[in-house]
């Protein structure tokens, strides 16, 4: 596959009238999700984002089987760069205090700067926005505040007028500890014509 294409996908074996959830597996990053027809097949396409670097990866699809039991299939994946265009990215991370989603000072400049490097001519803009927490011994609130952090640093590039496609998520507890782990990792991807 290239960058910035669609990954035609299809099945059959499914409830009817479920969702099938298409996701690419480390780093976790939702592509889409597909409506399964009566007869219980489903077929689609989803894109695939310049977020993503070239390399190879694990594709997956997840959806229920007719008697409600989780249904799965992986398939190895190799994403290239496309050849008629320059990608470029940007990648920015911001911190938070601690339970908290709000964007402070230091924070907003580094996405309104990272903004302004987004120049006019690109095309088929693409933004990741990945949030996570801070470990602690308690649990209740890690997606919920690392997919938060995640929809405000996107609503802040939103606002600074960074158009395209988002791909917001909330990873939940980061593998570093304290302040660290406390962030958001944004990477906004373009491309320019040669």
């Amino acid at each position: 596959m290239q960058t910035g294409a669609s990954l035609a996908v299809s099945g059959s074996g499914f409830a009817p009238g479920t969702e099938v959830k298409v996701y690419i597996i480390a780093p976790s990053l939702t592509l889409g999700t597909l409506i399964v027809r009566s007869d219980g097949t489903f077929s689609g396409s989803v894109p695939v984002p310049l977020t993503l670097a070239p390399s190879s990866y694990i594709a997956q699809v997840n959806g229920y089987s007719p008697s409600f039991k989780i249904r799965s299939a992986s398939i190895g994946l190799g994403v290239s760069a496309r050849g008629i265009v320059l990608v470029k990215r940007i990648r920015r991370t911001v911190y938070f205090d601690s339970m908290s989603a709000y964007l402070d000072t230091k924070s907003r400049r580094i996405l309104d700067r990272a903004s302004k490097l987004v120049p006019r001519s690109a095309s088929q803009i693409t933004v990741q926005s990945i949030g996570f927490v801070q470990p602690t011994k308690l649990r209740g609130n890690d997606f919920t505040l690392s997919t938060q952090r995640a929809k405000n640093v996107a609503a802040r590039l939103k606002l600074d007028k960074v158009k395209g496609a988002y791909y917001v998520s909330g990873r939940g507890r980061a593998k570093q500890s304290g302040a660290k782990a406390r962030r958001t990792e944004i990477v906004i991807a373009y491309t320019i014509t040669r």
